[in-house]
């Protein structure tokens, strides 16, 4: 909702959603709720690169909208 309030396109993250929900939400939560997380090496690595590539997505999503102003677009939808 976040996203889409200020106009990005959440079209192309839904492919990544299950990996988001099955991979980082899933051992987010583990960690969180005090239960015993093991990965090897190559899974952190995994994860972890896969997690920079999604801000790095964002983050480029978010710098575009601001260049062009184009939040102010969407902005109407939510008053």
């Amino acid at each position: 909702e976040i996203a889409s309030s200020v106009g990005i396109d959440t079209e192309k993250y839904k492919h990544l959603y299950p990996y988001i929900d099955e991979n980082i939400v899933f051992k987010r939560n583990k960690i969180a709720h005090d239960e015993i997380l093991q990965i090897d090496s190559d899974d952190f690595v995994q994860i972890t690169d896969r997690i920079l590539d999604l801000l790095r997505m964002y983050k480029n999503d978010i710098e575009n909208i601001a260049a062009l102003k184009s939040y102010l677009k969407n902005w109407s939808k939510y008053i």
